[in-house]
């Protein structure tokens, strides 16, 4: 799924929090992603690990709340979602059962 997909399953399913895990970027061999190793032999080229990262996301609003593998919550415009989470792919996208608010107990179906 990626991230306007996303951005309307949670849109249409507002207070409701969603797992979802960011398995990759898409990126262009041009801007292949590279941090800077620490310590010693510093300041060699690696790339990041690839591993699946969780997230857990919910609509509160007009905001998208985001809670990253760190557990450091953001609160985010839609704009923003898109910008951030663009050329990322999410897969294992389920709801928590978790609710942030009453509304998606009264929405008519």
């Amino acid at each position: 799924m990626v991230a306007t997909e996303l951005l309307s399953l949670l849109t249409r399913q507002a207070g409701r929090e969603y797992h979802a895990t960011l398995t990759h970027r898409r990126t262009s061999p041009a801007t292949k992603p590279v941090t800077r190793r620490q310590g010693k032999g510093h300041g060699q080229d690696v790339t990041p690990p690839t591993a699946p990262q969780p997230y857990r996301f919910t609509v509160r609003g007009d905001q998208i709340e985001a809670t990253g593998p760190s557990g450091q919550t953001r609160m985010l415009s839609p704009e923003r979602f898109l910008a951030l989470f663009s050329a990322a792919h999410f897969t294992d996208v389920l709801p928590t059962g978790r609710l942030s608010d009453l509304g998606p107990l009264f929405a008519l179906s």
